[in-house]
């Protein structure tokens, strides 16, 4: 199936009205308010900032940009819009795990008392399937930083998120052999 009929199957099987596959015309309407930039990595700088400057609202899933160039020019595009009323912002969805919110109020209550140290490992393996399809995020040219951009952001969110506190330093291994620590 095509993309164009992929979203036309979604769009019939989840009662939507309408869906389009052309993102320039999706931002260019004014009944659309706000963009949720939930393509593949290397398209998300140039969505983002072109609907902030069309006066919408944006809400840009992970990697937010596959350059330095591009982060700084979404972050001037989301100051810029953010004088003007609009709002910008990452879609980090593991913050609404129940067991997030425990930790947090542990760590908030001081009942694990200071934390100085984070160890995380994102615990998923869906990917290292050999019969998984070769999907964008597994592709160097449209993913960008990779899995460090994708999921090891979720994994530096949660830890301010949850201990309150801003990241310092970090110590990493990466190999085929290991898993990778941050």
């Amino acid at each position: 199936m095509s993309p164009r009929e992929l979203v036309a199957s979604a769009a019939a099987r989840l009662g939507w009205a309408e869906a389009t596959t052309d993102w320039r015309a999706l931002i260019a309407r004014d009944d659309i308010d706000l963009v949720d930039v939930c393509t593949p990595g290397d398209s998300h700088a140039e969505i983002a900032i072109a609907a902030l400057a069309a006066g919408k609202h944006v809400l840009c899933e992970k990697p937010l940009a596959n350059s330095v160039a591009e982060a700084r020019d979404m972050v001037a595009a989301a100051a810029s819009a953010r004088d003007r009323g609009q709002r910008s912002m990452a879609g980090f969805n593991y913050r609404r795990v129940p067991a997030v919110t425990l930790m947090r109020q542990m760590v908030a209550s001081g009942r694990l008392g200071a934390i100085r140290h984070v160890r995380a490992v994102y615990l998923q393996d869906w990917i290292v399937d050999p019969a998984f399809p070769l999907v964008w995020r597994l592709q160097r040219e449209q993913a960008g930083s990779g899995a460090l951009g994708d999921i090891g952001s979720h994994i530096v969110d949660l830890t301010q998120y949850v201990t309150g506190q801003q990241i310092t330093g970090v110590s990493a291994l990466t190999s085929a052999s290991r898993r990778s620590f941050l």
